[in-house]
């Protein structure tokens, strides 16, 4: 039996960090599939990176939020630590730029 850090983090292993068993319904309403979806990770000071896309739907970025967060942070130790999502550009935003994964084909 694996005993606590003594830090207040549940003993756990890598295989069972990288579980993800949020739940996440997309409706169109919600999620529309106009584009513009991105995997987005934020750092420690609050800066946003669009990592990889984009994507044409909501679902899609989601498929790949786990797997751009382990291409990164093979990269760059720093990426385990930020924090990863999905992201939207607006519409009027101009071109849509490739993610930075995308730009280094890692993704």
């Amino acid at each position: 039996m694996q005993q606590s850090s003594g830090l207040g983090f549940a003993p756990s292993t890598k295989e069972s960090a990288l579980v993800d068993n949020r739940e996440h319904v997309c409706t169109p309403e919600d999620c529309p599939p106009c584009g513009g979806y991105y995997v987005s990770c934020v750092d420690d000071n609050g800066n946003v990176f669009l990592m990889a896309g984009p994507y044409r739907t909501h679902g899609a970025a989601l498929a790949d939020e786990n797997r751009a967060c382990k291409i990164a942070s093979d990269a760059d130790g720093r990426a385990w630590f930020m924090a990863w999502g999905t992201s939207r550009v607006r519409e009027d935003a101009g071109e849509l730029k490739a993610g930075v994964l995308n730009r280094h084909k890692l993704i």
